[in-house]
């Protein structure tokens, strides 16, 4: 493995220095490749391995010189150096040259045997001796030779058998392997530009191959572009270079001091869209009932919904918007479940960038009377008044089963947020004795902050009146849907997959036959939700 080296490049009118891969992000059509170019035309020890690449092997390696292939592979170099709109074609020359310094190597290694029978010389290591064992890690069991003039596969993948095929008859995942592979050993040191170095290969792969390539190769800089999330969050620690079009492209650290585990969240927020100005943060995961909802909600095309996970993380993308400086030119909201929070607890939590849902969880947002109501109209329900009355009567006998187990998970949440209220409270001094004091005193009054028995009376007061008085949006505000929606089915005849797939179809839909029931899902909603 060469020496790891610090080399500078050119980037958006500046110099940076460093060891760590740039990774250029961005919707397609924001200007990647022409980057690439860019980068390539500043920076004179830099090559550029063009997304547009012809790989299909020649027949037949006729061996030349050293001297002629190596011209003739420069010149076909620099022709595709910062050419967007050609596919490159030097793979063929780059095998005529692995060929050529393959055939000198042995000739001269065979004329040194001959002179020196019993010298116990080494075959010297080539650049092709070493594609092979790259290639022999990255493709177990399929090794790769020079045999009769062309490149040849030995492979024992599927059969005990050894079967052998010709380059042609390689997929088109292992031909770009061999290609890059050839391309990067062959480089001088500098800079690699490698535009969609994903292309063709599977994920685990492709990051495997490009952590063996970084590795046996430190003495070059590597430049990834690409629209593949995935590949590249695998390239940490990297600068990130975050194009949108219409926007100045802006650098992104992946040591930033923005959370390792979200660099991949962020980097799909700010770039899965081509006109995203705003981001909607919000719990959940992808495919979850909050990301569904949200993007039926917030159907507009310059808002982009991305469900972070837990309530921690969509403040920490939300912070990293608006206040980490991280990225221009967007804005972002957090939205996320009440739970069993309290008052203080949300007090605490007030930020005109985070919005609480008034409710427990999302699910409740279905259940409010008037969506209730207008579904029913929608289902053509008969008396659909008296049905979601029904409905919310039952829902109240089933709840009332749960009471106590509710107010023990209320009362312990609430204990929860006064004991991390106690001890983020506690004061440091510059005097040890102090410190000792304070920690002493806030713990000796936990009992008296908690003021458990109050806390316990108080929760079930709440959800015993809420019962008794029927008092529907503070029912919601305290039991989870997910303990009565199964009585949908029975009053609306639908499953409640089937139910929250109508309400955002009509949240999504242009069709004349959603009006009403979009009208009444938005009029009820509206005072739940945030303004964007």
């Amino acid at each position: 493995m060469i020496e790891d080296k610090i080399i500078p490049i050119k980037l958006l009118g500046s110099v940076h220095e460093g060891v760590n891969p740039i990774v250029v992000v961005g919707p397609n059509g924001c200007g990647k490749s022409k980057l690439g170019a860019e980068i390539v035309s500043q920076n004179p020890n830099s090559e550029r391995i063009s997304a547009k690449r012809n790989v299909l092997p020649p027949d037949q390696l006729a061996f030349q010189t050293e001297d002629q292939v190596k011209q003739q592979y420069q010149k076909q170099k620099s022709r595709y150096r910062t050419s967007l709109n050609q596919y490159s074609t030097e793979f063929t020359q780059l095998l005529f040259k692995l060929f050529a310094e393959e055939s000198t190597a042995a000739m001269r290694f065979t004329d040194a045997q001959r002179a020196n029978p019993k010298g116990g010389l080494i075959p010297p290591e080539t650049t092709f001796s070493r594609i092979k064992e790259i290639w022999k890690d990255v493709f177990p069991k399929r090794l790769i030779s020079i045999e009769e003039n062309g490149l040849t596969i030995r492979s024992q993948l599927h059969s005990t058998s050894e079967v052998k095929y010709s380059a042609k008859d390689l997929s088109d995942g292992e031909l770009v392997s061999f290609y890059m592979i050839a391309r990067v050993l062959d480089a001088a040191a500098g800079i690699i530009v490698v535009d969609e170095p994903e292309i063709h290969l599977h994920s685990g792969l492709a990051k495997e191959l490009w952590d063996v390539l970084q590795e046996i190769r430190s003495d070059i800089r590597f430049v990834y572009i690409t629209h593949d999330l995935n590949f590249a969050e695998s390239r940490r620690p990297s600068t990130y270079v975050i194009l949108r079009p219409g926007i100045e492209a802006q650098l992104l650290e992946s040591e930033s001091g923005f959370p390792p585990d979200l660099v991949h969240l962020l980097l799909g927020a700010v770039t899965t869209g081509v006109d995203v100005e705003k981001i909607v943060f919000c719990e959940g995961t992808s495919g979850s009932y909050d990301e569904r909802f949200y993007k039926a909600w917030f159907v507009e095309n310059n808002i982009n919904v991305v469900p972070v996970g837990n309530c921690k993380r969509v403040q920490a993308c939300v912070d990293a918007i608006n206040n980490g400086g991280l990225i221009s030119g967007m804005s972002a909201i957090g939205i996320i479940d009440r739970d069993d929070r309290s008052n203080e607890e949300l007090d605490f939590l007030s930020d005109s960038s985070i919005h609480v849902l008034p409710i427990s969880e999302i699910e409740n947002l279905l259940l409010v009377d008037g969506v209730l109501r207008g579904v029913a109209l929608y289902l053509g329900i008969d008396n659909p008044n008296d049905k979601v009355e029904s409905l919310k009567n039952k829902s109240i006998e089933v709840l009332k089963n749960t009471l106590n187990k509710r107010a023990l998970e209320r009362s312990k949440s609430s204990a929860e947020w006064k004991l991390y209220s106690t001890l983020h409270g506690i004061s440091c001094d510059q005097e040890l004795e102090i410190v000792k004091a304070n920690f002493v005193e806030k713990i000796n009054n936990i009992p008296k902050a908690l003021q458990a028995e109050t806390s316990f009376d108080v929760e079930s007061k709440l959800l015993t009146e809420a019962l008794e008085k029927t008092k529907w949006d503070i029912i919601l505000q305290v039991f989870p849907g997910k303990s009565y929606y199964k009585l949908v089915k029975e009053s609306f005849g639908v499953t409640h997959s089937r139910y929250f797939d109508l309400v955002c179809k009509a949240l999504k839909s242009q069709d004349t036959q959603f009006v009403d029931l979009k009208k009444n899902i938005k009029s009820s909603l509206n005072t739940f939700l945030p303004e964007i």
